[in-house]
This record gives structure tokens, sequence and C-alpha cells, in this order.
């Protein structure tokens, strides 16, 4: 009920579309996970640094109904906050890194505002 979305989010190499085709990616149960169709596309850890699975928190309706519009592949501008929440199944803390991944490795975004391109 607090973040009814997430979103798997790449920049820099993990944005390019030529990077992109080479991999096949999914998004299910609060996690992501890629996968590479060739082993030239992208070093892991450079995956790491390059991608991020995003808990949001919509400030507003009108983020949430702005964030439940975007669809895959679109060029996304975010602006919020990262913050821990305190929920009644327990404490989610942020990410404050790019070098994790797996359990514990998210950002939760508190979204302020959502603009596409």
């Amino acid at each position: 009920a607090v973040s009814p979305v997430d979103f798997a989010m790449g920049w820099g190499e993990m944005s390019d579309s030529a990077v992109l085709e080479k991999m096949s990616c999914n998004q299910g149960s609060r996690f992501y996970s890629c996968s590479w169709k060739s082993s030239d596309v992208i070093e892991p850890r450079r995956f790491t640094a390059l991608s991020a699975n995003m808990h949001m928190i919509p400030a507003t309706p009108e983020v949430e109904d702005a964030l439940m519009r975007v669809r895959q592949g679109q060029v996304v501008n975010l602006r919020g906050l990262l913050v821990d929440v305190l929920a009644p199944d327990g404490r989610w803390n942020t990410s404050m890194t790019r070098e994790d991944s797996g359990p514990g490795g998210c950002e939760i975004i508190l979204v302020g505002a959502v603009s596409t391109s």
C-alpha cells in the first residue's frame, strides 16, 4: 500500500538500446534481474552501478497516476527524496550506494514529481 509501483531503471550504458537489445530483463516480486544474450554486453559490476530497482512512494494521487502511466523504455525524470519506511510489517531501509544488489539493494523514493519524454 505504501509503494504501489517499482521501477527497474538504468542510465549510461544501461539506457543504451544497443546494450538492452542484447539483454533479457524481468521484474517481479519487488526485484529485477537481467541475463545477457552475449558475453560482451556489459560487465556485472558496471551493470550493478548503472541500474537499480526502485520502490516508488507517490507524494500525491497525481504523482501516483503519472507513475502508473510510465511504460517500459521511456526516459523518466523523477524528483524526490530517498527515504526509509517504518511499516507494520517491518522496516524498509533505502540503499545509499550503487555498489549493492539483491535484498536491501533497492532505493526507496518519495516521489514529488514525474516527467517523461
